[in-house]
């Protein structure tokens, strides 16, 4: 383990969005080194979810940061679960709440999750977490993976119930192994974390590989993050580039940030200061400490720059526009 890389990145999440990492500025080198000085990327390995109690934000991007919480489509609604489903996607919560409360009580496990849900976001109700947690209890003793995942990580963070790591491991692990991407993601965390579990940079690879083939821009980004540091994986920075870059595409700052160090030192990739600067440019964009980082890098890399490279580097970093999706719950159940 590099210890001395050890620093907390987090961006503070929703449940079924990846947590991801969040900064501690104190604890970061200093950027202000030249090019040959930074032999050691400047963001972390071991960001543990207990570096923050997740928070409740709703947005991926301006979303990316809060989840695009549903998604899926809403073909031949019809009948008791579909009125319920078409109350929420339209935004009449207080509906919605009802005929999921009603269907809940009747034993239905995806209602109990959204039932959950909405406890856990204040949608048709007060926010209340203690009741959101027995709601998604049910739902998962029923084997819905996604209150699974909620279940994990209320135990994880002692959100609604007293703080218990290792249920939370073993919820997040029936979640994952049920195809669940966001906890896929989390339970490679906790093999970093060697918190719930015995440490093991090789399982979280395995984890972050299953998520990351789904979409889920937080494991890309820690996948690329193991092969850059060579964590439970052979060092290879070609493999990193293209995790990093898969991660950052779809809006992650801490990815972007990475991406563009990768150009700078010219790691994996031909060195760049124009596609580092755009890269560095996006990451001072996102909530966040690291953004203070990033900026700081961007100067760097315009010091090295002539006129017409920034011009190129700005019109570039504004033309960009994030794509995919990170795989969330899904609102209506399967057929």
């Amino acid at each position: 383990m590099r210890e001395t890389q050890i620093h907390t990145l987090c961006r503070i999440r929703s449940p079924d969005t990846p947590i991801a990492v969040a900064t501690n500025s104190a604890a970061l080198p200093s950027l202000t080194a030249t090019r040959h000085s930074l032999d050691e990327i400047c963001v972390l390995k071991h960001i543990m979810p207990r570096a923050a109690k997740l928070s409740t934000k709703h947005a991926l991007l301006g979303s990316m940061v809060a989840a695009a919480l549903f998604t899926a489509a809403a073909p031949a609604l019809c009948g008791p679960p579909d009125d319920a489903a078409l109350a929420y996607q339209r935004g009449d919560y207080a509906a919605a709440f009802n005929d999921f409360r009603a269907l809940a009580e009747k034993g239905d496990a995806h209602a109990q999750f959204m039932l959950g849900r909405m406890y856990h976001d204040g949608q048709g109700i007060s926010p209340d977490e203690k009741a959101a947690f027995e709601w998604f209890r049910k739902a998962a003793e029923q084997g819905n993976a996604d209150a699974e995942n909620y279940v994990g990580y209320m135990y994880t963070n002692g959100q609604g119930v007293r703080e218990d790591k290792a249920a939370g491991f073993d919820w997040l692990h029936k979640s994952a192994v049920q195809g669940n991407a966001t906890a896929q993601y989390r339970i490679g965390i906790a093999y970093v974390d060697g918190k719930a579990t015995a440490q093991d940079d090789a399982r979280a690879v395995t984890w972050f590989r299953k998520a990351a083939e789904q979409g889920n821009a937080d494991a890309q980004f820690w996948l690329g993050l193991s092969y850059d540091q060579a964590e439970g994986v052979p060092q290879d920075y070609s493999a990193a580039v293209l995790w990093y870059r898969k991660s950052a595409d779809r809006g992650n700052g801490m990815a972007q940030y990475a991406l563009g160090l990768m150009y700078y030192k010219g790691h994996g990739v031909a060195l760049d200061l124009v596609q580092a600067h755009r890269w560095f440019t996006l990451a001072a964009e996102r909530e966040g400490d690291l953004r203070a980082d990033a900026a700081e890098m961007r100067n760097q890399a315009a010091s090295e720059m002539t006129p017409a490279q920034i011009a190129t580097a700005q019109k570039l970093a504004l033309e960009w526009t994030p794509t995919g999706e990170t795989p969330t719950a899904n609102l209506r159940p399967k057929k």
